[in-house]
């Protein structure tokens, strides 16, 4: 993740914290150039990414659904 996505997974992170009975998905996408498997695998480590980052944050893993597509 750039370090400028910090300010809005901050925001999400205090959105999340503020309301504990809320579950998340978090999508990965990424662009049609190269072969699907790639992008999908690509586009899975992206939403993980995220998921990882909440997780320091302190949004608990079980709260969140990582998904690529």
């Amino acid at each position: 993740l750039r370090p400028e996505s910090d300010k809005v997974l901050s925001q999400i992170a205090a959105v999340l914290t503020g309301h504990p009975d809320w579950t998340m998905r978090v999508e990965g996408h990424t662009d049609n150039v190269g072969l699907k498997a790639s992008n999908l695998t690509l586009s899975e480590q992206r939403a993980a990414a995220v998921v990882d980052w909440l997780t320091r944050h302190g949004v608990a893993r079980s709260r969140l659904i990582s998904l690529g597509m």
